[in-house]
């Protein structure tokens, strides 16, 4: 079986002011523990960058370079697959400025 993540629930696992932290940290981190593939797509990551860094969505945003590595800590994960437009698409570290 496999599954995917919206970016709202990212979002809530990384906005410590949200209701929803607790709850979105924690079904994160029963994602990081099931075997089950987890897709991300293309357009769920970048949603994610563009809105947990914006300082007037976020109280305290993430550095750009923060927001970034959680999404590398989570698609590093074995059973976690980047959905892509092609070969090096995913290659997200060599793409975007982390500044």
């Amino acid at each position: 079986m496999s599954y995917t993540l919206a970016a709202n629930i990212l979002l809530y696992a990384s906005d410590e002011s949200s209701s929803r932290y607790g709850a979105g940290k924690e079904f994160l981190f029963q994602c990081a523990e099931r075997t089950d593939v987890l897709y991300l797509p293309w357009m769920t990551v970048s949603a994610y960058l563009r809105i947990a860094t914006h300082p007037r969505i976020f109280q305290r945003p993430p550095l750009p370079r923060d927001a970034l590595a959680n999404i590398e800590s989570l698609i590093s994960l074995p059973q976690v697959r980047l959905l892509s437009e092609g070969k090096g698409f995913g290659n997200i570290s060599g793409r975007l400025s982390t500044r």
